[in-house]
This record gives C-alpha cells, sequence and structure tokens, in this order.
C-alpha cells in the first residue's frame, strides 16, 4: 500500500482506523505490527519500545496523529535512524535528527 503521505489509490484497502477521528495509531495497527517485534522494558514519550531482529528498536511518534503518524527509527547503537510512516513503513526522506539517541 502506497504511504499515507500520497494521494490514495483507487484500488487500496479501507484506511487504518487511526485517521477518522485522527489519533496516534496503536502498536498492533503499523505496518508490520509492532507487536511481531520483541517488546523492551524501555518508553519513550509514552509509547513501548520494541526490538527487531536485526537489533534496531522502533517506537511509535506519539506527538504525530491522523496522516501525520509517525515510527521512530534507531539502530542496534541507539542511534536515530528516521521516521517511517506506521502504513507502509517507508523511510520519510529528511527525517534523521543528528544527535538524536535512544536513551537506555
Amino acid at each position: 500500500m502506497p504511504c499515507l503521505r500520497h494521494p490514495p489509490q483507487p484500488h487500496t484497502r479501507p484506511p487504518p482506523p487511526y485517521l477518522s477521528p485522527p489519533r496516534g495509531p496503536k502498536d498492533a495497527e503499523t505496518l508490520p505490527p509492532l507487536t511481531l517485534f520483541n517488546r523492551t522494558s524501555l518508553v519513550v514519550k509514552g509509547a513501548r519500545v520494541y526490538q527487531l531482529p536485526d537489533g534496531s528498536h522502533r517506537h511509535l511518534d506519539t506527538l504525530h496523529k491522523g496522516r501525520g503518524a509517525e515510527i521512530e527509527t534507531y539502530n542496534g547503537r541507539g542511534h536515530h535512524m528516521g521516521a517511517i510512516c506506521p502504513q507502509c513503513g517507508a523511510l520519510k526522506p529528511g527525517s534523521i535528527v543528528p544527535g538524536r539517541r535512544l536513551e537506555r
């Protein structure tokens, strides 16, 4: 499915439930669902952090709602790798924040 930042295509599935009314997605509503990964004890701004098999980490960005929702991604050393779309998993261009780290 195309990223929600782009115009919807007529052959796509229905929009995710977090678009109307606008709210942040739940962990199970992302693509792929964050709940498939290892849940850690870390919490960032109220969002649970999940560890992927490659050692990287992801969490929902609780400041963005609806179409602006994002998942923050960090490498295995905790360095910020950018924000991705929760619906398609595409990296948002220019979203890497130098110096941002996942505190453990």
